[in-house]
């Protein structure tokens, strides 16, 4: 599907994961339920492309390339009050409704932009799902204030979405943990739109991945407000979530067994680097009592480190056990929390267990633009650049990126208007005694929570204009005030 224009937008501006939703907190220290606390960077961003768009009269085109909202951040009735993916389309339309009411301001500076004749695309991701259902896809409208003439699109079917020779997609095609399966959506959503009651076949089971987020980062986000800026959900985040609740282990051996079960099934094992990502083999499972969690330390960490992780789950398993308590049945006793021994002496055995979960979870180059550290994506890349695309566009990762390809092709990144969880380098480079003492800055802002001091915002977008010959010629922008205006 290509832009409503005709020859199609003289330039194009690209972002993504917004996350706009959760409750904001009370105090200036206090993030509240929120990934994105910088929704006035994002509408000041939003009035200066509309600007532009009135001035120069330019054909405009702004992409929100995936995770526009975020309904895993907002809290739904009991007894499910954080829920993987909404079933009822009622519920979702009323939770969206909440979204766009807290942070309106957003909501009609996109308004104001549409008004000024640019068109605005939105790309479907896999926090913001419910948005493809008919109710909510209508309601959304409404609140856009999109009239029939409007250049408004959206891409919600699993289609990339083409401009040009620029090919644009959310990318959690390529991340076995938060692939859509979009042909059991469809069939969900076809009875929506007839209101019939959601069959056993079209029942719509969500990603892994936001399993994760409703199962286990949700619960545990008040002792560590920091976690839900672990992204994306995948087995990266598993090492650093049994460090500091291996009392979890087995909702998180549920979820992965379940993921492998499905992706079997389903007959979705990646085939070429640009099909959907379901990396493992259920059959291929490890040994013990988590073999799956095990599988995928095995892959995360070394030997010494992963035994060392597994030790802990196996001690808080235990303690359960002696307790009567049934972790299985989700009443988990967060036995081993690490939250409960900040002030213990018990704390600094425990370090070594955490420096090697945040290692394994952050690597050296994961804030270089020019390094794609995630091989399925650069490889989609590459496949996807040999079909005639000069130019590739994922977001998902909240890493940005820009990265040259063969034939002078172009992979970029949108990254993120979230804030990101940076690493001081001497935790993930120093030796074992200096990374174990800057750590304690880390653990120190545990206690009080205040993450400020590792916390980096870094608004990008990306923008792409077509020289004399109809090729395409793609940057990617950290936003500043005043920089659209200076394009």
């Amino acid at each position: 599907m290509s832009s409503p224009a005709a020859l199609g937008p003289s330039e194009l501006f690209v972002i993504s994961d917004l996350h706009i939703g959760g409750k904001y907190g009370t105090t200036s220290t206090d993030r509240g339920f929120r990934i994105n606390t910088h929704v006035k960077e994002l509408v000041t961003f939003i009035g200066e492309v509309e600007q532009r768009v009135r001035q120069q009269k330019r054909a405009t085109e702004i992409v929100i390339n995936g995770d526009f909202v975020d309904f895993l951040a907002e809290e739904g009735p009991e007894p499910r009050r954080w829920r993987a993916f909404i079933d009822d389309e009622e519920e979702a339309v009323a939770a969206l409704e909440t979204i766009v009411k807290r942070d309106v301001e957003l909501f009609d500076a996109l308004g104001l932009l549409l008004q000024s004749g640019a068109t605005l695309t939105l790309v479907l991701g896999n926090h913001d799902i419910e948005l493809s259902r008919p109710g909510v896809r209508s309601r959304l409208r409404e609140l856009l204030k999109v009239e029939p003439a409007s250049p408004f699109q959206f891409i919600y079917d699993g289609e990339a979405y083409v401009v040009r020779d620029v090919l644009i997609e959310h990318g959690n095609r390529y991340d076995g943990w938060n692939v859509v399966d979009f042909d059991r959506l469809r069939r969900s959503r076809s009875e929506d739109s007839r209101r019939l009651p959601i069959s056993t076949d079209a029942k719509f089971i969500p990603p892994a991945g936001s399993q994760m987020v409703a199962e286990v980062m949700n619960l545990i986000k008040q002792d560590y407000p920091f976690v839900d800026l672990l992204k994306p959900e995948t087995e990266a985040a598993i090492p650093l979530l049994l460090a500091l609740e291996p009392g979890y282990a087995s909702s998180i051996e549920r979820i992965e067994t379940v993921r492998l079960l499905n992706a079997e099934a389903n007959k979705r094992a990646p085939k070429a680097p640009a099909r959907p990502a379901h990396p493992e083999n259920i059959a291929a499972a490890g040994s013990g009592r988590h073999p799956q969690i095990d599988n995928v330390l095995t892959r995360q960490m070394g030997a010494r480190q992963r035994q060392r992780l597994l030790a802990l789950v196996q001690e808080a398993e235990g303690q359960s056990t002696r307790s009567g308590e049934r972790i299985a049945a989700g009443a988990t006793r967060r036995f081993l929390s690490f939250a409960r021994m900040l002030l213990t002496k018990d704390l600094e055995k425990r370090m070594p267990t955490l420096l090697d979960s945040l290692r394994a979870w952050q690597g050296e180059d994961v804030f270089n633009w020019s390094v794609e550290t995630v091989n399925s994506y650069l490889d989609a890349a590459k496949e996807l650049a040999s079909g005639g695309f000069s130019t590739i566009i994922f977001g998902h990762t909240h890493l940005a990126k820009i990265v040259d390809l063969k034939n002078s092709n172009t992979y970029l990144n949108t990254g993120t208007w979230a804030d990101l969880l940076r690493l001081p380098a001497p935790i993930l480079k120093a030796s074992q005694k200096e990374a174990l003492a800057s750590l304690k800055g880390f653990t120190d802002a545990m206690r009080t929570g205040e993450f400020r001091d590792f916390l980096e915002f870094m608004p990008t977008f990306g923008y792409i204009r077509w020289d004399a010959t109809g090729r395409s010629v793609a940057d990617l922008k950290r936003y500043e005030a005043g920089i659209v205006k200076s394009l």
